[in-house]
């Protein structure tokens, strides 16, 4: 009777664990609204900004090791002097191996002509595809 009691255990923590690490909408909603906050998002006359330099995410060794292969989607804020004032995961790749952390030290080197609005230099949102592939 103890296994079964001790499973269960394991199995509703195995479960729990995942769910409570969720984030819920207004979570998500703040988070949201402190990260963009100052910033713009393109259209409605603010213009894109145009990358001038960009910057290629370096492998680790753990996950070359592993083969491990796909896109990071990062969203970033580039600041009226055209360098990426902060970036985020949006659509991770790999949280143990440090591809993530790859992936955003590499946005974070990206260089832009800065966004405008009004013809005015702006902070604007990207969003980058940043790939890791093996040849």
């Amino acid at each position: 009777m103890n296994v079964r009691r001790s499973l269960a255990f394991v199995v509703a923590l195995l479960v729990a664990v995942p769910l409570a690490a969720q984030q819920t909408p207004a979570q998500k909603a703040v988070e949201d609204a402190e990260f963009l906050k100052g910033a713009y998002l393109p259209g409605n006359g603010v213009q894109y900004p145009v990358l001038l330099r960009d910057s290629k995410p370096k492998y680790t060794s753990e996950a070359m090791r592993e083969k491990l292969q796909g896109t990071v989607e990062v969203q970033a804020v580039v600041g009226v002097d055209g360098r990426v004032e902060r970036a985020r995961i949006i659509q991770s790749l790999d949280k143990a191996l440090g591809l993530d952390d790859a992936a955003l030290a590499a946005a974070k080197a990206w260089l832009y002509q800065p966004g405008t609005k009004d013809g005015q230099p702006v902070p604007v949102v990207v969003s980058l595809m940043l790939e890791f592939r093996l040849h």
